[in-house]
Parts: C-alpha cells; structure tokens; sequence
C-alpha cells in the first residue's frame, strides 16, 4: 500500500507532455514500456481505475517510474517502438496486441511494387516504421505519382513511368530515380496536394456528399501528420551517440547521459558531484564512466554550468585505446537536441520548462532558484496600510503560502518600515525563499535586507515600476522587456502581488466605512468615497470640507451635489 502511494506521487510529478514512460521493477530492470500524448494523464490512468487481471499483475511489480518527453507524439511513437525493440521488457510481450508498426517497402522487380508488411522484406527498399496510417500513406504517395491503386503498380503505369524517364539510361538507374521520387513523397508528404485534397473536400461537402469529403478531410490531416514528421531531427548516420549535458543545481553539478538513436533522444542516467570534489568534473566523469560502460562512436557534451569544464584531448586517446574504437568527443554548446534535452532535465528536477534556468541567469544567482517571493505594500492614505507576500515555486503560484498584513506598528505612510514589518512577520512563521523581489527601489529593497536573518540565503532584487528596471544590491541595474519568458514572469509576479495587495485593501476599506451619510447621496458610489475618504480620513472631516476642496478631489459636478446635501440637512 506504501508503495502503490509512493507510485502515484511519482505519476503526479509528470508532465503534461507527449513521451515515453517506463516502468521499473525492484531491481532497476525495465518490465513495461509505454507511449503517451499526455504523459501525466496516461500515467496516472493506471493508478486512477480498475485494470484488468494482467495489467494489476503489471502494477504489483512496479518500483519506479521514469520517462522521456518527446517533441510530439509521433516521435514518442517511434521511440517507444525503439526501446522495446532493445529491452524487449517482459509485460509488453504479455500485453501487446496483434498491432505493431509498419513497413512500407518497395521491391526491385520489374515493375516495381509497393507493399505494407510488419516486417522488412529482403531485396527491397524499405521505409519506416511507420506508427500510423502506412496503407493511407502509399495511397497518398500514388496520388501524387499518378498510379494507380492497384498494390503492384501496374505494367501500363511503369512503362509510361520509363518512357518518361531518360530512356537511355539503364533501368536499375530509373528504378533509383523513381525509388527517390517515392521516398521523398512517403518520408516528406506533399504540401501542393493538401491544396487539391481541400479543393475536392469543398466540393464534396457543397455537394451534400459528406462521406466523401470526410476521406479527403482525414487525407489533409494524414499528410500535415507527415509533415510533422519532417520535422523531425534527421537521422544520424552514426549508430549511436551520447549527449551528455552538465548542469548547476542546488550547489551541485548535474550530469545527464542521453542516448540517441536514429535522432530520437532517450533518458539514460543521471549523476551528481559536490562543486567543490574535484578541479575537473568532466573529465574524472567521462575516464569514470566509459571505463565501466562501453561508449558509442560520437559523445557531444553540452555544459550549463558557466564553470569553464575544460576537456583535455589525452582523454579521447585514452578511450580509443581502452575500447579499440574511433571515438569522437565533441563540445557543442548549442547541440540541436539541447533544448529537448534541457526540458526533459527541467521536467525530472520538477522545475518548470526553462523558466528557472533563465531565471538564475537573469538574477545572477549561483544555484537554479525553486522558491520566489513577491512583496508590495499598498496604503490610502493613513488610513490604512497593507503588505502582501506571494509564492511561486518552480515558476508555479502556491496560493496557500500568500499572505496579507495588516500594518500595526507604523504611523503614517511610510513604505520602508512597512516592508520591514511585513518582512519580518512573514519569515517569522513561513521559510525564506530563494529569491525575494520587492516592488520598488533601493530604498525598499534594503529595507526588506535589514530584517532578514544574518545567516540567510536569500538573495534580495528591488523591481522599480515605472522603469520596469530590476535593481540588485550592488547597485547594478537590468532594464526588463517582454521578450524573455523569465523578465515576463517576473513582471506578472510584480503586478500579481500588487493587485493581491490593492484587493485586501479595498475590503479592509469596505468593512471599517461600510456606511456613512455619503450613501444617502444618489450618485456617490464607493469609487467616489473611496477617494473622499483617503483624502479627507473620516466623513466628518468631508462634511467641514468647502466646495473648492471637494472639487479638487472629485470634480465640480460630484462636489455640487455634497455641498447641496450638506445644506439641506443643516
């Protein structure tokens, strides 16, 4: 029981994100693979209903759950039919089905035919797999060939396909150009065609002849599929390559070890090292591990770290010689699986996409910062002053750790002691956070430090409004924009606590003015006395008020029709 609760925290923490998952038994040993065009809602489906006899049996013996996020559903497809292919777990042969992926193969006759098979045919040119529509997808392609439907390709269409052809030339260099024809149509779809296919869906349609336009709607839908194939990371003509990717965490170094396979990037492992264990993580990494697992042909290393990890060239040699292989170590900050890699990396420190990452850069912090704190104070007047706290953490509200403070110990407006008694009542009862950000300059932002704890961590940012300028402790500035997720975030987190703030102290305002003579005039609404009342501080002093001050306050009209309330009931 213990465990099946552990198990579906762990499927809480997923994202909402296509990928592979994997489950894991007592002994690290991988039993099910799985594909998910929401790996959080697919996950969490076996934790959340009844399963059948086979699929609790497969529940009883899961330990761990790990995963990999994709850049669509198509590639977490074709990953997971990779992975099974290589683990061959033990439940996906008990629970698999008849279905599995297709090939589309294209033999070396004469003529030449096009077949869909489960398996690759031998002597033949095949595509694949396929993890959707492969018999839909050669339809297309005869489309856009102009054969016929016919699974061979019939005699008549072949001989007006090599009478077009070049009919000098021999025919096994015929049969390759039109094998190359076919594969960029199968592999790369056609976009003219979706033009036609929606030209014949109209048509259809206006011709109440729905049946019809729905097969050419599904063959739209079947060649953008395509195109998002295209999309894709080409494959690599390298067998296999390790993308190893270093990160700082927590006072940490992260290394992450990526597979790649025909493109597709898969989790491996993850390892951690005190910043302070050795000069040269990287390279007492790479001796480390390679000498304990066989490498692949090509390892690109990416390093987030800002640490300088340098890479002594003695270490290729040395893999070389160990392993009798050519081996080829690459540094490639800006590899183009960095991103999907980044996510997946992000995803498994529970941290949202890359926003925290930005963050440290944007803050100058030395560790991904997981907690951060927005504080403003709002006041009308002196009548009533306020200060608010918000948390995010992992770039997400923790609505349950925002609070308000009414202000009890200052008189008057004063925005610097405000903040220090806001300050140090909240962090008297709540944990300090990594970051705190306090709306204003300077001045506010060495208020909020004076009260903090001597030994605290937390590193403190002032955010003036009107420059929409980060102000740090040192006395730099940094101007925000819109255009980086984290200079946005940061912005709404600031607006966010003062509409938080501004909220509580338009109710405190409601619950101690509640009711007054002001009511009894038609046309003074709560706007109106909201601004009477921060000016003038009680409704006797408005009613001793002339004319001229009250038109100062709000208008000639408004004023008019006070001044002439207040004579009537003298």
């Amino acid at each position: 029981m213990i465990k099946l609760e552990t198990l579906k925290k762990q499927a809480l923490k997923l994202p909402h994100q296509p990928g592979v998952y994997l489950y894991k038994n007592q002994n690290g040993e991988i039993i099910y693979i799985g594909k998910a065009k929401n790996l959080h809602k697919r996950v969490n489906s076996y934790f959340n209903k009844d399963q059948d006899l086979k699929t609790s049996l497969l529940i009883s013996n899961i330990w761990e759950i790990d995963y990999t996020v994709t850049k669509t559903e198509i590639d977490a497809l074709t990953l997971e039919d990779q992975l099974i292919g290589k683990h061959r777990p033990h439940y996906n042969i008990l629970l698999k089905d008849d279905s599995s992926y297709r090939y589309i193969c294209i033999t070396r006759t004469n003529p030449p035919k096009i077949t869909v098979t489960r398996k690759p045919v031998k002597n033949s040119y095949c595509l694949g797999p396929f993890p959707f529509a492969a018999h839909e997808i050669v339809k297309i392609a005869r489309d856009i060939l102009g054969l016929n439907q016919a699974q061979s390709i019939g005699k008549l269409s072949w001989e007006i396909y090599l009478n077009v052809a070049k009919p000098a030339s021999p025919l096994e260099n015929i049969y390759q150009t039109f094998i190359n024809q076919l594969i960029k149509t199968i592999k790369h779809g056609d976009q003219t065609l979706i033009k036609a296919y929606h030209e014949r869906m109209q048509f259809h349609a206006q011709n109440l002849e729905f049946e019809q336009a729905l097969q050419y709607r599904n063959k739209i839908a079947l060649l953008q599929k395509m195109a998002q194939r295209n999309n894709q990371i080409a494959p690599s003509k390298e067998t296999s390559q390790h993308l190893i990717v270093l990160i700082m965490h927590q006072n940490r170094i992260l290394i992450f070890v990526f597979n790649i396979q025909n493109g597709l990037l898969s989790f491996s492992k993850k390892f951690s090292f005190d910043i302070q264990a050795t000069n040269n993580i990287l390279e007492s990494f790479l001796k480390q591990y390679y000498t304990n697992h066989a490498p692949p042909n090509h390892i690109i290393i990416c390093d987030q770290t800002n640490t300088s990890q340098a890479l002594d060239p003695s270490i290729n040699s040395y893999l070389n010689a160990t392993w009798q292989i050519k081996l080829k170590i690459e540094l490639a900050p800006k590899y183009k699986l960095l991103p999907l890699a980044l996510q997946n990396i992000y995803s498994k420190l529970n941290l949202k996409d890359n926003l925290t990452s930005e963050l440290k850069s944007l803050l100058k912090l030395e560790t991904l910062p997981e907690t951060i704190d927005f504080v403003d104070i709002s006041n009308l007047s002196d009548l009533i002053v306020v200060g608010g706290v918000i948390r995010f953490i992992n770039g997400l509200p923790i609505k349950s750790l925002w609070r308000h403070y009414n202000i009890k110990t200052v008189v008057g407006q004063n925005d610097y002691a405000s903040i220090s008694e806001t300050i140090s009542r909240r962090y008297c009862t709540i944990s300090l956070p990594d970051v705190l950000i306090v709306d204003g300059g300077l001045g506010q932002l060495n208020a909020a430090l004076k009260f903090l704890p001597k030994n605290s961590k937390t590193v403190v940012v002032g955010l003036a409004k009107k420059e929409e300028t980060l102000i740090f402790t040192n006395g730099t500035t940094h101007k925000l924009s819109l255009q980086q997720p984290a200079e946005r975030f940061i912005i709404k987190g600031r607006d966010t606590v003062h509409n938080f703030v501004i909220s509580h102290t338009r109710t405190v305002f409601k619950k101690y003015y509640k009711a007054s003579w002001l009511d009894q005039i038609p046309g003074i609404g709560p706007n109106t006395k909201l601004k009477l009342l921060t000016h003038f501080r009680s409704p006797e002093d408005i009613k001793g008020a002339t004319l001229l001050e009250l038109s100062q306050i709000i208008g000639k009209a408004k004023a008019k029709q006070i001044n002439d309330f207040n004579k009537s009931r003298s």
